[in-house]
């Protein structure tokens, strides 16, 4: 009787980190703006911005997205912010996502009006500089002040990177 054996190996690289953490990022806000009453057309620009997220990430430039929600009275306020953390390096830890645990705490998250809309910000690393990307422009208004916020978790993590959503909605 003859015997066979088969070994895999699997290379995870930044690159499969950053395209992860962009995936689940663009999910995670998209889900979160439906729940709270933003509409599925609005919500759905997000999956838009997935390959640019994924750019900065992979660039290590991006440190916070900052998302505000902006009332049909014009009133913008701060909402949710992903944090990216650049860890050290470690090819055997696995590409995770936390969206079951998150789903499960968006029925804290207070509705907004209807007819409201929400704009998202990509804040650089310090000393780092956002690449061009089409469809992105400079912000010209100052940002809402963002408090500590309600820290929902680590939405995603890989090799390298991870990204933990917050809400600035809660206390």
């Amino acid at each position: 009787m003859a015997t066979s054996t088969h070994t895999t190996t699997t290379t995870r690289t930044f690159t499969h980190t950053a395209t992860h953490l962009a995936g689940i990022i663009a999910s995670a806000l998209a889900e979160t703006l439906m729940t709270i009453g933003i509409s599925v057309d609005k919500a759905s620009r997000v999956y838009g911005y997935e390959a640019t997220l994924g750019t900065w990430i992979q660039e290590r430039s991006l440190a916070v997205i900052r998302i505000t929600t902006t009332s049909p009275g014009g009133i913008e306020s701060p909402a949710y912010s992903f944090v990216i953390d650049y860890t050290a390096f470690d090819p055997d830890e696995e590409l995770r996502d936390q969206l079951a645990r998150l789903r499960r705490q968006l029925v804290k998250e207070p509705r907004v009006q209807v007819g409201s809309d929400f704009t998202i910000t990509a804040v650089p690393r310090a000393g780092f500089h956002l690449s061009d990307q089409s469809g992105w422009t400079s912000r010209r208004t100052p940002l809402p002040t963002f408090d500590d916020g309600y820290r929902h978790g680590t939405a995603g993590s890989g090799p390298g990177a991870s990204a933990v959503f917050r809400s600035h909605r809660l206390g």
